[in-house]
């Protein structure tokens, strides 16, 4: 399932991934290792804007047509006809709803390697650690806002009867770019003008670093989890209980000042601002002056299974 905030609406796909993998006993000590490949999702009409079909005009708050000053694009009529041959819209409708462009995206969850340890202490003590790469760089979408992700899990259950007591700590370091550019994927936002009318632009590198800070904000990196293992659950034999919650400490990211410097495409030629802010940014919220965009995000979950073993 995904939806995006405030430019498109929500949608369902099938996706399908594979996942190898092994493991070596040693004595106390047990070794693993799998590869996962990429999850795609296709999703149709997901990202709308106001672009119609493969033209540029614009429509009026009356729903009448409006040229639309080529300005806004940064490079004029020839640039605009580029930009056209390239992105793909599904428009429909008449009047004002002839304004409207829906964008079909393709996501790809990334491929991943993980490595991991288990060691029996004795006593009913049990030490783990994991190891997984999540190679972002690679995933469709995700790539033009991510960096490649390396996480840390480490854990310890103890056994007490048939109960097992869990704990883990896992540390995920910040994937998010410091420099985004000019989309691809997502390759146009809408917008209205000082005039009213309605346009379609290129994703600047000024709407993409807004974009991901409105849309793919994972920043958090600490993670705390306890877990309950219950044996024989309720006094069936056969059946386990397995439960969990987790935390993701408060991390708190802002966006703006790593696209200073960067220089466009042939599609923004203008002088605007490349994606820092404008007027003094975020100084005076614990960030610089060159940040647009602050975010602070926190989570958690819990979890619980039953298993039937036969």
């Amino acid at each position: 399932e995904a939806g995006l905030t405030g430019s498109g609406t929500q949608k369902h796909d099938l996706g399908f991934r594979g996942t190898v993998g092994a493991r070596k006993h040693m004595g106390p000590l047990t070794l693993g290792m799998y590869y996962q490949g990429e999850l795609e999702h296709q999703y149709a009409n997901l990202h709308v804007t106001s672009m119609h079909g493969s033209s540029f005009a614009t429509t009026t708050a009356d729903g009448s047509a409006a040229a639309l000053d080529s300005t806004a694009f940064g490079g004029g009529t020839g640039n605009n006809a580029a930009i056209n041959a390239a992105i793909k819209c599904n428009g429909d409708g008449v009047g004002e709803l002839a304004a409207v462009c829906r964008q079909d995206l393709k996501v790809q969850q990334p491929w991943n390697i993980g490595l991991g340890m288990a060691m029996d202490m004795g006593n009913g003590m049990l030490v783990m650690a994991d190891f997984t790469h999540k190679a972002w760089s690679d995933a469709h979408f995700f790539n033009e806002f991510y960096d490649d992700q390396n996480v840390v899990s480490i854990g310890i259950q103890k056994t007490m009867g048939n109960m097992k007591l869990r704990a883990g700590y896992g540390y995920a370091d910040d994937p998010l770019l410091s420099q985004v550019k000019q989309g691809v994927e997502v390759a146009t936002i809408g917008g209205v003008s000082v005039a009213g009318n309605t346009y379609s632009s290129p994703m600047y590198g000024l709407f993409m670093s807004y974009f991901q800070a409105m849309e793919t904000p994972v920043i958090y990196k600490h993670r705390i989890a306890v877990g309950l293992g219950v044996e024989s659950f309720l006094g069936v034999p056969f059946l386990s209980l397995d439960a969990h919650a987790a935390v993701q400490l408060e991390e708190e990211k802002c966006f703006g000042s790593g696209q200073a410097g960067y220089t466009s495409s042939s599609f923004d030629v203008s002088t605007v601002a490349k994606g820092i802010a404008l007027q003094g940014g975020l100084a005076s919220a614990g960030c610089t002056a060159a940040d647009h965009t602050k975010a602070t995000v926190s989570s958690f979950h819990m979890g619980g299974a039953l298993t039937w073993a036969f």
